[in-house]
């Protein structure tokens, strides 16, 4: 799966709220009332990145996961990294 230009990063961006750009990877930082909260959803999120065969950075802080993703083997963002940012956003 081949790294997404600038242009087609952008255009996919624009469907993903909240995900920005950060070096070689999207980035967004979910935020939640509590910590118990914000674990559950950072192992939700691992589950769900496990079943599409991918491996997301996830930063768990109290009240906040951070989700960082890209492509290792691409050295970027690919769409399998955009697709898992949709389903990650819905279950925010």
């Amino acid at each position: 799966m081949a790294k997404l230009t600038e242009q087609e990063l952008a255009e996919q961006l624009q469907g993903l709220d909240g995900w920005t750009v950060e070096g070689v990877a999207i980035t967004k930082v979910f935020e939640f009332e509590a910590y118990a909260r914000a674990a559950l959803f950072a192992q939700v999120c691992a589950y769900l990145a496990e079943k599409h065969d991918h491996h997301p950075d996830i930063m768990l802080a109290y009240g906040k996961v951070r989700v960082s993703l890209y492509t290792h083997s691409e050295g970027g963002v690919t769409s399998r990294d955009t697709s898992l940012a949709r389903e990650i956003n819905l279950l925010a």
